[in-house]
This record gives C-alpha cells, sequence and structure tokens, in this order.
C-alpha cells in the first residue's frame, strides 16, 4: 500500500459530509485504553475487538445490544488480543494484522470459528474517484464495500489510519463498531467511550467513513464467521474462552445507567429525520417519552436498541 498515494496524486477525491439523520449511535462506558486492561494491551486491541464484534453480532444481534454488551466487546476482545499475541510466529510488533487473529474461541456460551482469505482483502484511499486504467490496483471506499456486501459478505475489518473497525450488515441497516475512544457522534474525542453505531442506508455509512478518515490508505478484510451453541460439558481444547473482566476502571460513563434506558429510532425515509424516544422501565413496564421532533410511523422500519442519536 505505500505506493499508493503516488498511484492516485493525480485523482480527484469526492465530497462528503458527516451524517445528521438516520444515524445513531450505541455507547458503552469505556473504550479500549481503559486501566483494567493494562498496559501490555491497553490501545493496541482494536483488531480483536473487531474480530469480537462480528462474531458477537451473529449469536446475538447488534439490535438487542445495550451499554454493557459494548463493555463486554471490549473485554473480550482484550482476552483476544492477549492470546493472538501469545501464540503466533515470528513478529514482535504490539499490534495485530487480521492474519495474525487467534480464530477460534469461546463467549457466552458460543464457540465461533473465523475464516480468513487474504485473496479476497481489498485495498483503496478514502474518498478517491477510481480511474478505469488504474484497473484492480485500487477500489474507492464505495466500491471496496459494495463488492462484499452484494457478494453476500456481510462481516469485514476495515483498517485506515492505523485504526481497525469491525464494519457489518443486518438486512437493510449497517453498523460499525469502534472500540477507540468516541464521543456522542462517533467521532474522537479523548473522553470518549467504544461505540456501535447504526446506520440507514449504505450512503450514510460512506459519508461518516469520508467524515472520520478523510483520504487515508485502507484496506477491507472480508470474514467468514460460524457459530454454535455449546452443549453442556461441552469440552473444546483448541478453542480459548474469553472472559469479562472484572476490575476497576477509568470510566467517565456512570455504568449504572447502561441498560436502564433504551431508545428506539425511528427512521422516516421519506422526511429523513431520526426522532428519539427514550424508555424508563418501571416494574415490568415501559413508558415512552418523546424528547425531539414527532415521531413518524410510516415505514413501519424501527430498530430498537439502547442508543444515543446523532442529531444535527
Amino acid at each position: 500500500m505505500g505506493d499508493l498515494i503516488q498511484e492516485v496524486s493525480q485523482l480527484s477525491f469526492v465530497e462528503h459530509q458527516t451524517p445528521n439523520s438516520g444515524f445513531a449511535v450505541l455507547r458503552g462506558s469505556r473504550h479500549q485504553g481503559d486501566i483494567r486492561y493494562g498496559t501490555s494491551s491497553h490501545n493496541r486491541q482494536c483488531t480483536a475487538h473487531a474480530a469480537v464484534a462480528l462474531a458477537y453480532n451473529h449469536a446475538f444481534p447488534c439490535t438487542n445490544w445495550d451499554g454493557h454488551t459494548v463493555d463486554s466487546i471490549l473485554d473480550f476482545g482484550d482476552n483476544l488480543y492477549k492470546k493472538s499475541i501469545a501464540v503466533r510466529r515470528n513478529s514482535n510488533h504490539v499490534y495485530l494484522l487480521v492474519s495474525g487473529m487467534f480464530p477460534n474461541f469461546i463467549m457466552d456460551n458460543f464457540a465461533f470459528f473465523l475464516t480468513l482469505d487474504e485473496n479476497l482483502m481489498l485495498f483503496g484511499l478514502v474518498g478517491v474517484k477510481i480511474d478505469p486504467e488504474l484497473g484492480n490496483n485500487i477500489v474507492s471506499l464505495q466500491g471496496g464495500f459494495s463488492k462484499p456486501f452484494q457478494s453476500g459478505l456481510n462481516s469485514l475489518f476495515f483498517t485506515a489510519a492505523n485504526l481497525s473497525i469491525g464494519v457489518f450488515k443486518v438486512e437493510h441497516y449497517y453498523f460499525i463498531f469502534d472500540s477507540h475512544a468516541r464521543n456522542e457522534r462517533g467521532m474522537h474525542e479523548d473522553g470518549g467511550v467504544a461505540c456501535l453505531l447504526t446506520f440507514e442506508n449504505f450512503d450514510l455509512l460512506i459519508n461518516f467513513l469520508y467524515a472520520s478518515y478523510t483520504n487515508a490508505e485502507f484496506n477491507l478484510f472480508p470474514i467468514s464467521i460460524q457459530a454454535s451453541q455449546l452443549l453442556a460439558n461441552s469440552i473444546l481444547p483448541n478453542y480459548e474462552t474469553l472472559n469479562v473482566i472484572s476490575a476497576p476502571s477509568t470510566s467517565p460513563v456512570d455504568t449504572r445507567t447502561l441498560s436502564r434506558q433504551r431508545i428506539d429510532v425511528d427512521f422516516d425515509l421519506s422526511r429523513k429525520h431520526v426522532a428519539r424516544r427514550t424508555t424508563t422501565r418501571v416494574e415490568g413496564t415501559s413508558r415512552a417519552t418523546a424528547d425531539s421532533a414527532p415521531i413518524s410511523h410510516s415505514t413501519g422500519k424501527t430498530v430498537p436498541y439502547a442508543a444515543v442519536i446523532g442529531e444535527p
């Protein structure tokens, strides 16, 4: 990829805008640099966190996640990072490549097996308008994501600017799991937390990546995932069991609130508006109160999960 900048130096770049509708953010209470992960791993585990998020969605759909789920994925990912670093060969680098991921692991009574095919990896430059003469040497952001999604490969590693995130598609929605410090809009912030971002459509996903990574080089790595629920007393000797970590943290968020509220996101395709409803649970019942513009149910498309809306 080192020659990509030179290859595309004469090419024009697409314009982009930050999404402000059809977009939502589910936040945890910490990010990958939390003190609980220790100096041997913290702020280096993003590839492992992406792998765990992609796998976890196969057994536990992300539409049912809450803030505690985001935190658990960080813990599981830290376990996976340490295991992968411990068993890999011929490398002393502290950062983990997708190809160096330990592929067999257990989370919450499910066994996961990851299959990687390096021949499917795509390289490109964020924002570039591809010249047809370059052929398959480089892909655009849109083209890079369109190819695996159209082929039914819906779980992807995206790496740009030395950061890795998990990108995946569920039905017609698109998701990003980002373990780095992010604010309420999913953008970089030193005091931020890890998050799951939801996008109503493909264009919103691409625009967000434009805004986040500008013209950085990127690679895109589709992955196949198998998930199987374990039977009682199952023993899988070649699998690593990933656990939630019980330890102090430097969380900027009160963790007691992570599952207390759930927010239903209604995407109004005609008006391109997202409204937010905060649902308070009281003795097994729910009471919803609107705290933004009126909610439209004209499309009948709702994604229920805890979230903070990316408002304009």
